[in-house]
């Protein structure tokens, strides 16, 4: 668990860097260092549940960095979950070995083993929210995110099963959620996100707590 605590810490630390210099360079008239600046930070808890996976508890960050319009804000994203294979997804995989394995002496047996799944991801993302006008906020956001995804197992370790596993890949997701504001600098984040990675889904509930840095330029009130 430090090992992947350490490699979430240096993900985020990457968004945080390429974001910046994003803002610094200026790719189009709209994203410009004027209108991109860290206006928040946040750090959510929640469950998700991966496809032939077990639920499995997920930690996520993210920063704000300002409007891309009067109603689109640009975030960047990070989260780290630890699962297992479900027991009826090894059962098949062992049963199918069995039956493609010949064995006239039958002394070579096939142990169900477990199998446990890693998932990094480093995202970017538009979030649509309006003004602040309420202390109450829904939203609606997609995006784009980077899966580093690693499997570890007796029964797959140096497999072509393995390799398939281990893998970095890109997907989409979409969110819903509320921001509840009742002060300046602090609110709280609850959410529904979907992901889809090749064929790989998987649906997550989170909350967690925000802190706004505050109006740090008149582009973005």
């Amino acid at each position: 668990m430090e090992r992947s605590t350490d490699l979430l810490a240096c993900v985020v630390g990457v968004a945080l860097f390429a974001a910046q210099s994003l803002g610094a360079q200026g790719l189009t008239k709209r994203l410009t260092v004027d209108s991109l600046q860290l206006s928040m930070l946040s750090i959510d808890y929640g469950a998700i549940r991966p496809s032939q996976s077990e639920p499995a508890p997920i930690l996520g960050l993210s920063a704000d960095y300002g409007r891309v319009s009067s109603t689109l804000r640009l975030r960047l994203e990070a989260s780290y979950w630890e699962s297992r294979l479900t027991d009826d997804v090894i059962r098949t995989f062992t049963d199918s070995l069995r039956r493609i394995i010949r064995d006239p002496s039958l002394d070579d047996v096939v142990s169900p083993s477990r199998v446990t799944l890693y998932d990094v991801m480093m995202g970017v993302g538009l979030r649509w929210l309006p003004r602040q006008v309420t202390v109450v906020q829904p939203y609606v956001g997609a995006g784009i995110g980077v899966h580093i995804i690693n499997a570890e197992g007796p029964i797959i370790d140096g497999t072509f099963v393995e390799r398939l596993f281990d893998n970095i890949s890109t997907g989409l997701f979409v969110e819903s959620g509320v921001v509840l504001k009742p002060l300046p600098r602090f609110a709280v984040d609850g959410r529904v996100r979907a992901d889809l990675v090749n064929g790989f889904r998987a649906l997550s509930v989170r909350a967690g707590g925000v802190y706004y840095f505050g109006p740090l330029r008149r582009t973005d009130p």
